[in-house]
């Protein structure tokens, strides 16, 4: 949907590696969550290795938290 990809561009300000980067951050996050954290799974749909997925959630910072209400809330904001 064209309205959707507009509100994922307006949501962030910045460069464009900045945006590209918030982005890449939000379906990672999104990836995950929608397959319960499956690293191999989530590797696999997003075409990447499991090192590579590794390395992209050690670069933003992502980790798994139990509390999965909470992840939905940062996913969301």
């Amino acid at each position: 949907d064209t309205t959707d990809d507009i509100n994922i561009v307006n949501c962030v300000s910045g460069t464009l590696k900045e945006r590209v980067e918030a982005l890449e951050a939000r379906v990672l996050k999104e990836t995950l969550i929608r397959l319960r954290w499956n690293k191999s799974q989530a590797a696999q749909e997003l075409g990447l290795s499991r090192v590579g997925l590794s390395s992209k959630l050690k670069r933003y910072g992502l980790e798994r938290n139990r509390n999965v209400a909470s992840l939905s809330e940062r996913v969301n904001a």
